[in-house]
């Protein structure tokens, strides 16, 4: 993404790129498949594209803010989170929406796929970290956050953990098992985690 709005192709072996798309507003979220042969764009204008080597569509969607996107590792499905509160689960191939995830009061402002596929984690304004199973569209898991900006959920390599940063200043360590919190540390007494 160059200039908000623009969508580049980037040759890196030939040092060129290409411009091959326009947003009507400013681009909010961009990600690219496992094998990043398909990418998802969103934009404040709640306009989502999704592109191929081959063609780009231009996916159903409210005039609601895109903020968030994320493809599922094994793939086959995406997700993006809009202001309207609404995780909207995607197949890829058909370009259709599979599900709805209902459940933030805010608009989902982070989204982030478990490695398995079958865990999907989701920030809000309404100050809650979810936990979902897409294949029924529930929240299995649930944090509140001591603040309202709760952001970057990420699970562990085992699959067994999720952290995210509270505040812009804090990380959280939750365990998936029993939802309790482990670890709540400033930025700065991040090295304490890690040792």
């Amino acid at each position: 993404v160059r200039d908000e709005f623009d969508v580049y192709k980037l040759n890196i072996s030939a040092q060129k790129s290409e411009k091959i798309y326009t947003h009507p507003t400013s681009i909010t979220t961009i990600s690219a498949s496992s094998k990043s042969s398909v990418v998802f764009t969103g934009d404040v204008g709640g306009n989502a594209r999704l592109w191929s080597t081959k063609c780009s569509v231009t996916l159903p969607q409210s005039t609601t803010s895109t903020w968030s996107s994320d493809f599922a590792p094994c793939g086959g499905f995406f997700a993006f989170g809009s202001s309207d509160n609404i995780i909207r689960l995607y197949d890829t191939p058909r370009h259709r929406p599979v599900r709805y995830l209902v459940g933030h009061t805010e608009a989902v402002t982070d989204i982030k796929f478990h490695h398995n596929c079958f865990l999907l984690a989701s920030c809000a304004f309404d100050s809650t970290i979810r936990v979902w199973d897409p294949r029924e569209a529930k929240t299995v898991r649930l944090w509140i956050s001591k603040s309202q900006y709760a952001a970057s959920p990420i699970f562990s390599w085992d699959g067994k953990l999720i952290a995210f940063s509270e505040n812009r200043n804090t990380i959280v360590v939750g365990d998936l098992a029993t939802s309790g919190e482990i670890v709540r540390n400033k930025i700065n007494e991040i090295s304490d985690i890690l040792s």
